[in-house]
């Protein structure tokens, strides 16, 4: 099982694993974001939407699970000891946050941009909308509106995984 947050994580994860080593799952928030990768030239490896009922029985089939944190005790219920358990993220740099979450592994994986790389990130796009998430994003999605952007800030999936976006004009 590997944690991941459902945008730009997981889908990283996704493509640099080797699709020969069996069974990829994910999480149906990683999912939804797919669509949007390939439409944008990503082919990213295939993989099969897992949620609480078809998780039962992977660990002993040694299947991949990429899921978010916050998916993942629904999904390996009563299977904890069989699962090896790894995070995604450049907190993974420093052991005492593997120690401290429980993990067998922790993946070395940043996608850390300071304010004026997001800026620079932004305007080399071209693009006029823009969806903020993680960190302050209020704050940035405050900043680019004033610079013109349709800008919005994403909003964390609720429970049942489902987000719905509106895309201004």
């Amino acid at each position: 099982m590997v944690q991941a947050y459902a945008l730009g994580k997981a889908q990283r994860v996704l493509d640099g694993v080797d699709p020969s080593i069996g069974p990829i799952w994910i999480h149906r928030s990683v999912a939804a974001f797919l669509p949007h990768y390939r439409s944008a030239g990503f082919p990213l490896n295939p993989a099969r939407i897992i949620d609480d009922q078809t998780a039962r029985g992977l660990a002993k089939d040694g299947a991949l699970v990429i899921a978010p944190g916050q998916a993942v005790d629904g999904l390996v219920r009563g299977e904890r000891s069989r699962c090896s358990m790894a995070f995604a993220s450049g907190w993974m740099l420093l052991g005492r946050h593997r120690r401290r979450r429980g993990l067998d592994r922790g993946i070395v994986l940043s996608d850390h941009a300071d304010w004026d790389g997001l800026v620079s990130t932004v305007k080399a796009t071209g693009a006029r909308t823009i969806g903020v998430t993680h960190g302050d994003g209020d704050a940035f999605t405050r900043w680019l509106k004033g610079e013109g952007y349709n800008a919005f800030t994403v909003p964390r999936a609720p429970r049942d995984g489902q987000v719905e976006f509106e895309f201004g004009n």
